[in-house]
């Protein structure tokens, strides 16, 4: 099956809930990440005791995420910071926030993250065909 855009995106995506789960060694890839907390009890959602995160992910989804938030590092420095912020299900007023101080529409970020994307899709679809050789 050959990568297009939005097997990209859904596997970036998949990956960026994967780590945001995880312990916080694993997140420090990431730089900053809100911390979601499940409150359990009423205590909890008023301060009285730490909420409990949801059940971490296994060693093998975070090798997993892994390897996908490392296609990003395939991109400049402006487009993966777009594309994990993306991936992380973060608005596009949030991102514009981000793009300081260049202040881009909406519509070129949205570009330069469907640009990263594809390339990342077209690198994956190269190492596939490589490996397709080699057998």
């Amino acid at each position: 099956m050959a990568w297009t855009r939005e097997r990209v995106r859904d596997e970036l995506v998949d990956a960026m809930g994967i780590i945001v789960r995880a312990p916080d060694p694993v997140k420090s890839m990431l730089k900053a990440q809100p911390r979601h907390r499940i409150v359990r009890d009423a205590n909890e959602s008023y301060g009285y005791d730490d909420p409990a995160r949801g059940l971490p992910p296994t060693d093998k989804d975070i090798e997993w995420a892994e390897e996908r938030v490392r296609w990003t590092r395939w991109l400049d420095a402006q487009t993966c910071k777009f594309v994990r912020l993306r991936a992380l299900l973060k608005s596009w007023e949030f991102i514009k926030k981000a793009d300081i101080p260049r202040h881009r529409s909406r519509g070129t970020l949205s570009k330069t993250v469907n640009a990263g994307l594809d390339e990342i899709a077209r690198r994956l679809n190269a190492l596939d065909e490589h490996r397709r050789k080699n057998l």
